[in-house]
């Protein structure tokens, strides 16, 4: 959509074009409708979004991306963008990040490193964000208890053994899960070497 008040325009696509590449609706809706230049990208993304969407692994695929923005959103532009840009917009997060830690079987490799990796960059003290989120997703991970949500993940990926198939995949879960726990090893002995300060 765009224009102003007066004059917005809005683009229908047919459910049936979700299967044909982003890039080519594009062109041709840009033809079809002469989508001014300063909305092309706009425009590319939200074709981009909603051709993935349409299937289970676009939909993790999208999942994964946007975890990865905020991986990035930590470790670049650090923790006072994450009211900002994530949790003003997506309350739900933490909630949401550890209901996928508990399913990391169903929601497919791609989607479980992301999410093992936003936890980490949620968790790492070295980034320096706000102690009570960190302190918040803490309590909601149980890294504090044997059966919280991480233990129990890391207890499934070690004890299973992938099909030969899926092996490629299963292990790299399993990397990402042992990451995400060094951070949180870290920065439990941090804590405790500042209680004895």
């Amino acid at each position: 959509a765009w224009g102003d008040s007066s004059s917005l325009t809005v683009l229908k696509v047919p459910a049936s074009s979700a299967e044909r590449p982003s890039e080519v609706l594009l062109q041709e809706l840009i033809a079809a409708h002469s989508v001014p230049i300063t909305y092309h990208g706009a425009l590319r993304l939200q074709l981009t979004l909603w051709c993935h969407a349409r299937t289970l692994e676009g939909r993790r695929e999208v999942v994964a991306i946007a975890l990865y923005a905020l991986c990035n959103t930590m470790r670049h532009l650090g923790p006072g963008y994450l009211n900002q840009l994530f949790l003003q917009k997506w309350p739900a997060l933490f909630t949401e990040l550890c209901d996928m830690l508990q399913s990391l079987p169903q929601i497919g490799s791609q989607a479980g490193v992301a999410a093992l990796r936003a936890a980490g960059a949620l968790l790492d003290s070295r980034y320096g964000h706000s102690r009570a989120e960190t302190t918040q997703l803490s309590q909601m991970l149980g890294l504090s208890v044997p059966h919280g949500i991480l233990a129990s993940a890391l207890r499934s990926l070690l004890t299973n053994s992938p099909p030969l198939e899926r092996a490629a995949e299963h292990y790299s879960v399993l990397i990402a899960a042992l990451e995400l726990f060094q951070v949180t090893a870290a920065t439990n002995h941090q804590k405790i070497g500042r209680a004895h300060v």
